[in-house]
Formats: C-alpha cells, sequence, structure tokens
C-alpha cells in the first residue's frame, strides 16, 4: 500500500492495491490533478459518510464502503470508493474512475458477487 498525505489530515490514506494506482493512471490528467490537490485532502479531513462527512455510505454487500462523487468540467461523473478504519484513523482506497461499472468493479476487487 502506498501511503499519500494531505498538508494537515486527520486520516491518512492507502491504497488498497496496484489497481488503484493503475485507476489513477487511467485518468484524464486535469482529473488526476484534482484527485491530489482537491479530492484527497478533502477525504482525508472529512472521510465519513453524510451528514458528518462527503461521501455516501453503501449498503447491501458493499456496506462497509463510502463513495465520493465528483463530475469533471465535461460532466462525467467519476467515484471513489473506500473504507475507513476508525480506530487506526485510515483510508483504504479501493477504486477511482468513472461512476459506469464502478460498483461491478469493487465488487471484483472485494471478492463480492456483483450485483445483475
Amino acid at each position: 500500500m502506498s501511503l499519500k498525505k494531505s498538508q494537515n489530515p486527520l486520516f491518512a490514506s492507502f491504497f488498497h492495491n496496484k489497481s488503484v494506482e493503475k485507476d489513477l493512471d487511467r485518468l484524464p490528467k486535469a482529473v488526476e490533478e484534482r484527485f491530489w490537490s482537491e479530492y484527497l485532502p478533502l477525504l482525508e479531513e472529512y472521510p465519513f459518510y453524510k451528514p458528518i462527512g462527503v461521501g455516501d455510505k453503501k449498503g447491501g454487500q458493499l456496506k462497509e464502503f463510502v463513495s465520493f462523487g465528483f463530475y469533471d468540467t465535461n460532466g462525467v461523473e467519476y467515484r471513489i470508493c473506500y473504507k475507513i478504519d476508525k480506530k487506526q484513523r485510515i483510508i483504504v482506497i479501493w477504486y477511482i474512475g468513472t461512476h459506469e461499472n464502478c460498483y461491478e468493479i469493487l465488487c471484483r476487487r472485494a471478492g463480492l458477487r456483483p450485483r445483475k
């Protein structure tokens, strides 16, 4: 796992595995830059789900995950999906990419069966 630090985080963040690093490589450069400069620091400060934080708590078999959604300048919807370890104060990022098929990919990475 790779540690990435923001200026004054309440939580540290880690990538679940190399798949997440590949997710970042696939993003348009402007979206990747916004991830590092805006979204990751925001998640490290407010990782919890609404109304306390910025994420949306998932349900069903993905109930351990939180999802943060955003749009690029062209209106493409993206998701950052992560788990929160409150005790160790870390965020483990499992997926970064477009909203399309993100939950199916997340299920595969978590060893779960995607819904059809």
